[in-house]
């Protein structure tokens, strides 16, 4: 990291759109003084061999923040979704989900889960 922060000068190196700039613009913020963040790109930290300094950046936090939220997010979400659905898991439903008001024809399912009334006792929410 000491290294990293060497090459910077200083300097925020987020470069780009995956940082919230445009292509190839690079930010420099000043980070002496500065809380600064060390990210792995473009190969992300769940890769092997991105431990490497050539695969660091040292940024500000808004730089590493936006990354963070509009791509490294997103992307591991996107990869959990596909590996459950190779494995033919499916979306986890709710306890509550499966459970039927009323009865007759007057039955439905409960789409959020029971709420606790002031007094302790349980009772399943209405409908609007």
């Amino acid at each position: 990291m000491r290294e990293a922060f060497a090459r910077s000068g200083g300097f925020c190196e987020a470069v780009g759109v995956a940082y919230g700039l445009q292509p190839g613009q690079r930010c420099n913020t000043p980070l002496d003084g500065k809380r600064k963040e060390y990210d792995h790109y473009p190969l992300p930290a769940t890769m092997e061999e991105s431990d490497v300094l050539e695969n660091c950046v040292v940024c500000c936090v808004p730089c590493h923040k936006h990354k963070t939220a509009t791509l490294d997010i997103p992307v591991q979400a996107k990869t959990k979704r596909v590996s459950d659905k190779a494995k033919n898991i499916g979306r986890q439903k709710h306890q509550w989900a499966t459970q039927r008001l009323g009865s007759g024809n007057n039955q439905r399912r409960a789409t959020t889960p029971p709420k606790p009334k002031f007094e302790g006792d349980i009772m399943a929410r209405r409908q609007s």
